[in-house]
């Protein structure tokens, strides 16, 4: 485990913003009614007033930064018993409920794929935890591999959904100013540390949920090399790590097509202190998708 320098204060501002999985945009799932997405669309998102902030007091520990999360995971359990954890990206409009669906048993993670949290027909979807990955009220009770699915309509970071999430691509001052996300779950309070940012076609299988310790130490490896910038973090066999996985129109235009953008992040000891900014790099030897 690296060692983490003391910090100063992080100052991030409030964001504007509106808001899957491998079955999300693939063969099996109906294709929704909706615009042809745009990839070469180019926003300057330098004068944007962000949401969800990171406010981190100097030399403080991962108990006294990241924001409490388990009452909205309550809240929304007595409305929904699928209900497993709430997920928020810091600047983004990615800040909402986790479900995840016991019926999901057919290795196509389609049950929230176009449902709303209410389990009514919707094309949006819902964020969904990928139906092998072990879940529970606390960091123990986590898979080595936590995958979130989403949906993205298009490459618009300013866009709705996980569309937001390519802010880290598109941007490596916000890549640099946002180096953790939050994942909680009923009992406990998590931050994940961002160690890869890549698009990747599904000949990678990098959502699984439950690989070995080759497997594993093969996934982390190869996110790396994918990944659009060199983090100096360093995951270990003892880690558990969260996916964030969405569509994404970088390499084609076509939709549904067999392309995804995904974020990996490792969970964050207690005991560790916050760093400001991700140590980063763009990566020179990237493998492409």
């Amino acid at each position: 485990m690296i060692k983490m320098k003391k910090i100063s204060l992080l100052s991030l501002i409030l964001a504007l913003a509106l808001v899957i999985s491998m079955a999300g945009c693939g063969k099996n799932e109906p294709v929704p009614q909706e615009p042809d997405p745009d990839p070469d669309v180019q926003v300057d998102i330098s004068g944007l007033v962000f949401m969800n902030p990171l406010l981190i007091p100097e030399g403080s520990s991962l108990q006294d930064a990241m924001p409490n999360l388990i009452p909205k995971v309550l809240e929304k359990n007595e409305q929904n018993s699928d209900t497993v954890g709430w997920l928020q990206v810091p600047n983004t409009n990615i800040n909402d409920v986790v479900v995840q669906s016991p019926t999901d048993t057919n290795n196509v993670n389609a049950f929230y794929l176009r449902r709303d949290f209410d389990k009514r027909q919707n094309d949006n979807g819902t964020y969904f935890v990928d139906y092998r990955s072990g879940m529970g009220p606390t960091r123990d009770s986590l898979s080595r591999n936590t995958i979130i699915y989403g949906h993205s309509m298009s490459d618009n970071v300013n866009g709705s959904l996980m569309d937001q999430l390519k802010r880290f691509r598109s941007d490596i001052e916000f890549a640099e100013a946002n180096p953790y996300l939050f994942f909680s779950l009923e009992e406990e309070n998590l931050m994940w540390e961002i160690f890869a940012v890549f698009d990747t076609g599904i000949d990678f299988h990098y959502n699984n949920p439950n690989p070995t310790a080759d497997e594993f130490a093969e996934l982390v490896s190869e996110a790396e090399r994918r990944s659009y910038y060199s983090y100096d973090v360093q995951v270990t066999a003892g880690d558990k790590i969260i996916t964030l996985s969405t569509c994404t129109y970088n390499i084609t235009s076509v939709y549904p097509n067999d392309y995804r953008f995904v974020v990996m992040a490792r969970l964050v000891a207690p005991d560790e202190v916050i760093r400001e900014t991700a140590p980063l790099a763009v990566n020179a030897d990237r493998k492409p998708a």
